[in-house]
């Protein structure tokens, strides 16, 4: 099924690289909308190749210099932070690839789900806390569970170890939720899993000078 999508940072090299896949794939993809900060020369081009819908520039002068280049098209060029935010929270619009330095994903999550950009960045802290204590978890099980054939036995004791170690992490979800404290209980639910994934950062070293 072929997929609308807005690309923010559509000139920088992650969003070119973007642009290329749909190029190539316009059976899939059919690019909607496309956002970058001033470099509207290239915006220009890559707008009416595809035939975007809307153009976001977050340079306000700039955005007026496109708006006069694409006065032939029925582009809408939208400006700033409001533009970019408009511009994610089109209906037609099914995925948004961001390929754009991490704060303004941040700033544009936190406003289209109705909340406070604090609260997105806790959110992301949380799930790297989680990864790092599932890396960690994993390394240590591979390490200190003898035998490099026992592989099946391995990845049960991850799934094992990994699994009641989230269980904690939930709860402070949970408990955030019902006292309406989520920003509080996700700070403590990130620290716990990354003083848990230390721990057995720590213990690893142990292991592998033993194999």
């Amino acid at each position: 099924m072929r997929k609308n999508i807005a690309v923010l940072g559509s000139t920088g090299s992650i969003g070119t690289q973007t642009l290329d896949v749909a190029r190539k794939h316009p059976e899939l993809l059919a690019v909607t909308a496309i956002a970058c900060g001033s470099s509207i020369g290239l915006a220009e081009q890559q707008a009416r190749e595809f035939g975007v819908k809307v153009v976001a520039v977050y340079d306000e002068k700039a955005c007026e210099d496109l708006r006069v280049r694409l006065k032939d098209t029925d582009v809408r060029v939208l400006s700033g932070m409001d533009g970019l935010i408009e511009m994610c929270s089109l209906p037609e619009v099914d995925i948004v690839v961001t390929a754009i330095d991490l704060s303004v994903p941040i700033i544009l999550s936190g406003a289209l789900v109705g909340t406070s950009p604090l609260n997105v960045i806790l959110w992301f802290v949380f799930l790297l806390s989680v990864s790092v204590f599932g890396t960690t978890v994993g390394t240590f099980i591979n390490l200190s569970v003898p035998g490099d054939h026992a592989q099946t036995v391995k990845t049960m004791l991850q799934v094992i170890f990994i699994y009641f170690g989230m269980i904690p992490a939930a709860a402070f979800v949970v408990a955030g939720v019902l006292l309406g404290q989520v920003a509080v209980f996700l700070m403590i639910g990130a620290v716990c899993n990354l003083l848990l994934g230390m721990l057995f950062a720590s213990l690893s070293p142990h292991f592998l000078m033993n194999r």
